[in-house]
């Protein structure tokens, strides 16, 4: 799990330093989730894959506390500090709280995700709709 999580976390932050602007940064992260082939059988099984082994840590204290300490270094902090560089732009609104955002975006993620193993569910369509609320909301 350790390896598999720094190694996604290596190849996201190299991506994301291809972008100058934060904004680029942010679309380019709803873009990776928009491009998911959620109907595609290997995606699909490892959302639900995925999404198991996180309600199975809830139920693991010292599970929890390794995956939650993963989510905080990783994906929150990640997020957090292209708010900040955003801020320090102009280009987002000085008082949004980066790690309360960060969290928003990964709930939308999450929640996006997992509502996409119901087949009828428009997933492109909803994440795109969130990727524009969600850019409203953080644009200066």
């Amino acid at each position: 799990m350790t390896t598999e999580t720094e190694e996604t976390n290596e190849l996201l932050t190299k991506d994301l330093d291809a972008y100058h602007h934060a904004m680029e940064k942010i679309n380019y992260l709803f873009d990776v989730y928009l491009t998911l082939d959620v109907i595609e059988v290997e995606t699909h099984s490892k959302i639900i894959v995925h999404n198991e082994f996180k309600l199975h840590a809830a139920r693991n204290a010292d599970l929890l506390e390794k995956l939650t300490t993963r989510r905080q270094q990783y994906l929150i902090h990640l997020f957090a500090q292209i708010i900040r560089e955003g801020q320090g732009s102009g280009e987002f609104k000085q008082e949004l709280n980066p790690e309360l955002t960060a969290n928003l975006f990964w709930s939308m993620i999450d929640g996006v995700t997992v509502q996409s193993i119901y087949k009828d569910y428009p997933y492109n369509q909803v994440l795109t709709e969130m990727k524009q609320l969600f850019l409203e909301k953080v644009k200066a």
